[in-house]
């Protein structure tokens, strides 16, 4: 389906069978760009499981993400004298908070892509983490005990008793100091909520 929630991979010509060269990375479309995607065809959601060898990788971090590669090379050697229990937090706070997609997958010149259908989630929203759950016989997950008439395929995540009556496919989402009411398929939009609540510098409720 044309999700918005996670990144993209087009894949290119095909290098052997089931093995793509990778054209390009696109990160979360919105959803006329995703429709899009699907109905070409060639895209593939990127799961973010990349598989490598240390010295191809450690050559793709000194070419493209130069700072990291340093801090890198400073842990290497305090795990080489101290071994591998030892502080290194004052040296990772340093590191450059960026995904390794855009940092370096993005940039590297020899890329490919094995598209597999594993059933695999990232769990990226309220609607897949509901797809995960155990429900009722109506299709609906609540954390707490549930009331539901005529009401099908809700996400309830409350610690109090919950009745619902006559709604299907939403998300309500309770916590000790906010509560997130959201149609199951709009339930990716709550990044802009995120950054409503950034804007207005109310992030302790984040």
């Amino acid at each position: 389906y044309p999700a918005t929630g996670y990144g993209y991979i087009e894949a290119g010509a095909m290098i052997s069978e089931g093995l793509y060269e990778v054209r390009r990375f696109k990160e979360k479309p919105d959803l006329a760009t995703a429709g899009s995607f699907l109905a070409r065809g060639g895209f593939y959601w990127n799961s973010g499981m990349f598989c490598w060898c240390i010295g191809t990788i450690s050559k793709a971090f000194e070419r493209h993400m130069q700072p990291a590669a340093e801090l890198c090379a400073k842990i290497g050697a305090v795990w080489s004298e101290q071994g591998p229990g030892a502080d290194i937090s004052t040296l990772y706070k340093d590191m450059p908070r960026v995904p390794i997609d855009i940092a370096i997958m993005e940039k590297a010149e020899r890329r490919c892509v094995i598209p597999v259908d594993l059933g695999w989630s990232d769990v990226g929203s309220w609607k897949a983490l509901w797809e995960l759950c155990a429900k009722d016989q109506q299709g609906n997950f609540s954390s707490a005990p549930l009331y539901a008439i005529d009401a099908h395929e809700n996400y309830i995540k409350s610690d109090k008793f919950t009745a619902i009556i006559g709604v299907d496919n939403l998300c309500v989402i309770e916590t000790d100091d906010a509560i997130l009411i959201v149609p199951k398929d709009r339930s990716e939009d709550v990044k802009l909520v995120v950054e409503n609540l950034k804007q207005n510098e109310l992030t302790e409720l984040l």
